[in-house]
C-alpha cells in the first residue's frame, strides 16, 4: 500500500471513529496519521509553509 493509500485510508477511519463517539481509536488513528505524515518531506516541507504563511513569516 502507498503512502497515499495509508494516509487515505487513516483519515477515513479517523473520521468514522470520531463519528462514532470512540475517542480512543481516533487518537491513535491521529497518532498514525502524524507518524506517516512526519515520514513524508513533501508533507512536512508543506506544513512548515502553511505555517509560515499563517504567522507572516516571509523571509
Amino acid at each position: 500500500m502507498s503512502g497515499v493509500q495509508q494516509r487515505m485510508q487513516l483519515l477515513d477511519g479517523l473520521k468514522d471513529a470520531v463519528s462514532s463517539q470512540d475517542f480512543a481509536r481516533a487518537a491513535q488513528m491521529k497518532r498514525q496519521l502524524d507518524e506517516l505524515e512526519a515520514e513524508d518531506p513533501i508533507l512536512r516541507l508543506r506544513k512548515e509553509l502553511k505555517a509560515a504563511v499563517e504567522q507572516e513569516q516571509y523571509k
